[in-house]
């Protein structure tokens, strides 16, 4: 017996398999050598058959003969029971993973249940945690999220009496995307919260980040005032700043960009802040070397353009992006230096002062004859480059 667990626990199937035949060839031997002078007591009967037939359900379950694997540990549970064998909440868990695997929820969860209350009445709190874990994925994956809640919130309960804090953050992420398809966003957002202080902790930035995503996403979607720009800023920011420090760029790319345009869809009052954040990200980008100036620079300015963008289609302030969107198409192709980033703030600030509706027309001209200025005096390469900026010129001097 002691072969076959060792050959089952290094994933050696086909030994194991042997040496549990030789375990029930030793165990017929035994009892015929025995004979009637000094035979097994029931409980060592018992106990020798269960340990067998709890084998050769483990072997039958890792192959994949799920019904074999049924039969087997029913046995074994059956033997265990006679003699309330520590090996029984073990061997009921078997049961219950194989059950679920065949499709048979509420089986499984009567497993799930009977195991982690033997573990429970022993003291063994950690693995009736785990056990409710179970439970709760298992409901979620049926998508009874209501219960998959009330297992996750016992098994967060347990680990954080055990100061498991790994485990407890483990769960959590699992209940925040219960919450999330029940649209309770306060309960999803505080799991997030409690995971992604955890991971922050153990530095796994992609992770941290990831769960940054969803909590923008959570955040965009409460319904609440003017929902919640606020809290969706909050966490694109703290995206930002890991990802201006190099953690793991290519993986943080497309969350970040996802995030990003996500808030400028649903809350366009703030391109302006994030628009000077993206700017900023850019220039210390622009400072660094490799693979940390080239990704964080170009995603930095795609996301520039993706707010520029947004700002044109949904407010007044078009003629803004058009300059905008002039300066990083030309240069985009070129250095990134200090007059770039110089040159861009300027034109934003230049064509901001056009957008008050002014209704004397000379004004109107003067503005944007200054806007013209600043262009030619700050980055004549994009007056000159950019066809559209003097179209939209002359647009705008057809309707003065």
């Amino acid at each position: 017996m002691a072969e076959a667990f060792s050959a089952l626990r290094r994933g050696a199937v086909g030994p194991a398999r042997e040496a549990l035949g030789a375990a029930r060839q030793a165990l017929e031997q035994m009892n015929r050598d025995i004979g009637e002078d000094a035979p097994p007591t029931p409980d060592e009967l018992a106990d020798l058959l269960g340990h067998i037939e709890n084998m050769e359900g483990a072997i039958l379950l890792d192959l994949g003969d799920l019904r074999g694997a049924v039969e087997h540990l029913q046995c074994a549970t059956d033997q265990f029971r006679k003699t309330d064998n520590e090996a029984l909440p073990m061997a009921i868990n078997s049961l219950g993973i194989a059950c679920r695997r065949l499709g048979r929820t509420e089986e499984a969860l009567a497993c799930y249940q009977e195991a982690m209350d033997l573990f429970a009445a022993n003291g063994d709190e950690l693995n009736a945690g785990m056990l409710q874990q179970n439970a709760g994925n298992l409901c979620q994956s049926v998508n009874r999220h209501e219960e998959a809640i009330e297992w996750y919130t016992k098994a967060s309960d347990g680990f954080a009496r055990l100061n498991r804090k790994d485990k407890m953050a483990e769960v959590q992420l699992s209940l925040a995307q219960s919450c999330l398809v029940l649209q309770d966003w306060d309960k999803a957002e505080s799991a997030y919260r409690t995971a992604r202080d955890h991971y922050a902790g153990e530095r796994n930035e992609a992770l941290v980040a990831a769960i940054d995503h969803n909590l923008t996403s959570i955040a965009s979607k409460m319904p609440t005032g003017f929902g919640r720009s606020d809290r969706a800023v909050e966490h694109i920011k703290e995206c930002l700043r890991r990802y201006s420090s190099g953690h793991d760029a290519p993986g943080l790319q497309s969350l970040l960009f996802d995030s990003s345009v996500r808030v400028l869809d649903l809350f366009p009052a703030v391109s302006d802040e994030m628009f000077e954040w993206f700017v900023g990200l850019t220039k210390r980008s622009a400072q660094g070397s490799g693979l940390q100036k080239a990704l964080p620079m170009r995603w930095a300015l795609e996301t520039l353009n993706a707010i520029c963008v947004r700002v044109r289609e949904s407010s007044p302030n078009q003629y803004m992006a058009e300059f905008m969107l002039a300066a990083w198409s030309v240069k985009y192709r070129t250095a990134f230096d200090e007059h770039f980033f110089a040159g861009l703030q300027n034109l934003k600030l230049a064509a901001a002062a056009m957008y008050p509706a002014v209704e004397a027309q000379q004004t109107n001209i003067q503005r944007l004859q200054v806007i013209e200025g600043l262009c030619r005096e700050n980055d004549e390469e994009i007056f000159s480059r950019y066809p559209q900026m003097r179209e939209m010129v002359s647009r705008l001097r057809r309707k003065e």
